[in-house]
């Protein structure tokens, strides 16, 4: 068996039909589902071998979807959209209670959010109409590929298909939290942690 590819309306119709599929991103290989659909969150927490109590980032296909979802941006929150997004930053926010599935969340409450520059991922993400996860397309414990062939060899026969497009291959996002005035770069990625500070204007603590 060999997973379909998919066009971006076959792969938002089997996500917002309960099931996991495989997208490509500038970064690595993401799996999508609904972030609000309860059963479909557990599902890829079962394919992928997720055991633990860690959020699940996720995609979003407009900056508008932010203040649908997290708490209000403030300034801060509000330039680094506007610089990087769409880019390979992912800014974990303050969410609003009940908005997503459980288990997506971490348990302090925030989720990450990112906004993808890839216009197949983009198109697909625009046609669900909601975020959708980013968790890395790999059995966990297993590294984060960009290669639609090892996508196939770890999930053939377990998700519903692979979303047709290149993937960039660029490292992991830079991942920062921000609460307040409050900025803390959790990892640093293709965007370095001075200019992250630099476009806040604030110290990281």
């Amino acid at each position: 068996m060999t997973l379909p590819l998919l066009s971006p309306e076959e792969a938002a119709l089997a996500v917002r039909d309960g099931q996991v599929v495989a997208y490509p991103t500038e970064t690595v290989y993401g799996l999508a589902v609904m972030a609000d659909d309860e059963k479909a969150v557990s599902e890829l927490r079962r394919v992928k071998g997720l055991k633990d109590s860690r959020g699940i980032s996720l995609l979003v296909a407009e900056n508008s979807w932010i203040s649908r979802y997290a708490q209000p941006p403030g300034d801060i929150v509000r330039r680094l959209m506007e610089n990087y997004w769409p880019g390979p930053l992912t800014i974990v926010l303050d969410v609003k209670p009940g908005v997503f599935a459980c288990g997506v969340a971490a348990p302090d409450g925030t989720i990450g959010f990112r906004l993808s520059p890839n216009m197949d991922a983009l198109r697909f993400i625009s046609l669900v109409g909601c975020p959708v996860t980013s968790t890395s397309a790999n059995p966990s414990g297993v590294p984060e590929t960009c290669d639609v062939h090892e996508v196939m060899l770890h999930f053939d026969g377990r998700i519903a298909g692979i979303l047709a497009g290149k993937c960039g291959g660029q490292r992991a996002s830079t991942v920062v939290r921000v609460r307040g005035d409050e900025v803390v770069v959790l990892r640093e990625g293709p965007i370095a942690t001075a200019d992250i500070l630099r476009i806040c204007g604030v110290k990281s603590v």
